[in-house]
C-alpha cells in the first residue's frame, strides 16, 4: 500500500521585530508592545508582495486615533484615545493604491469601563500583543481611499 504525505510549507519571519509566519494563503502576524498596526502590516505586505489581502484581528492597544467618513462632507471626523484599550475587532483590507500597500482597517475596542467605541482605523500602538491573520488573494484590487 502506497502512502502519500503532504508537507505544509511553513515560512517564519521576523522583520523589524514584527513576528509572521506564512501558510499557503494565510499569514498570521503577532505585534509586540509599542508596534504601530498600519505600519507593521503594510511593511508585511510590501515584504511578502501581497496586493490584496482581508484582515482580522484582536489584542491590546492604546494611544489610538479612530474616525467616522462624513462623505457628505468628503473628509473624516477623527478622534484620539489615549489609555489602554482591549481590541475586540480589527476587520478590513490590504489593497494597492499607486503601486503601494495600503491598509483600509476599521476597530472595536473597548475600555477598562467596558465602553465601547468603533470606527475607521488611523493609527494604533500595541500594548501586550495583537494577533493577526491575513487572508491573501491570487487577484489584485486597486485601493480608491488615499490616506
Amino acid at each position: 500500500m502506497l502512502k502519500k504525505y503532504c508537507a505544509l510549507l511553513l515560512l517564519s519571519f521576523t522583520i523589524n521585530a514584527v513576528e509572521y509566519q506564512r501558510e499557503n494563503n494565510s499569514i498570521f502576524v503577532r505585534l509586540h508592545q509599542g508596534d504601530e498596526i498600519i505600519q507593521s502590516l503594510e511593511q508585511i505586505a510590501a515584504t511578502e508582495k501581497i496586493t490584496t489581502c482581508t484582515v482580522q484581528g484582536i489584542g491590546a492597544i492604546t494611544n489610538v486615533k479612530i474616525g467616522m467618513n462624513k462623505y457628505k462632507l468628503g473628509k473624516y471626523d477623527s478622534i484620539i484615545l489615549e489609555g489602554d484599550y482591549e481590541l475586540t475587532s480589527l476587520n478590513g483590507d490590504i489593497s494597492m493604491h499607486d503601486g503601494i500597500p495600503v491598509a483600509h482597517l476599521h476597530v472595536t475596542m473597548n475600555n477598562d469601563t467596558y465602553v465601547t467605541f468603533g470606527g475607521h482605523l488611523f493609527n494604533a500602538e500595541v500594548t501586550a500583543t495583537a494577533e493577526i491573520i491575513l487572508t491573501v488573494f491570487e487577484s489584485s484590487v486597486e485601493n480608491l481611499y488615499k490616506r
